[in-house]
């Protein structure tokens, strides 16, 4: 097993708990509808826990490694990763400023 932080996983920890709630929070605003909005209400909640209890997990099985994954990604929303950082998320070298003085 390996800790996987490269794809969708290099921008939120929870790619696939995050769709599943923007689609639930979707169907809840364009249906109108309480019982949706109840069912995205209590999936936020599961998921919540859901989280974490895996981020427990993780964090026993790959230590200092997942500490430093959390540190760079987002629990939930996404966010780009530094300028001048690689496919991976790490950094590849200081990023260069566009000359602007013309």
């Amino acid at each position: 097993d390996r800790l996987v932080e490269d794809g969708p996983y290099r921008w939120t920890r929870n790619p696939m708990y995050g769709g599943h709630l923007l689609f639930l929070a979707g169907l809840a605003l364009s249906s109108r509808s309480p019982v949706a909005a109840g069912l995205l209400g209590w999936h936020v909640k599961w998921f919540a826990d859901r989280v974490r209890k895996d981020e427990k997990r993780l964090r026993e099985r790959f230590g200092p490694a997942y500490d430093d994954y959390c540190a760079r990604t987002p629990r939930w929303v996404p966010r780009p990763p530094p300028s001048g950082s690689g496919p991976d998320g790490r950094q590849t070298g200081p990023a260069i400023a566009p000359d602007t003085s013309t």
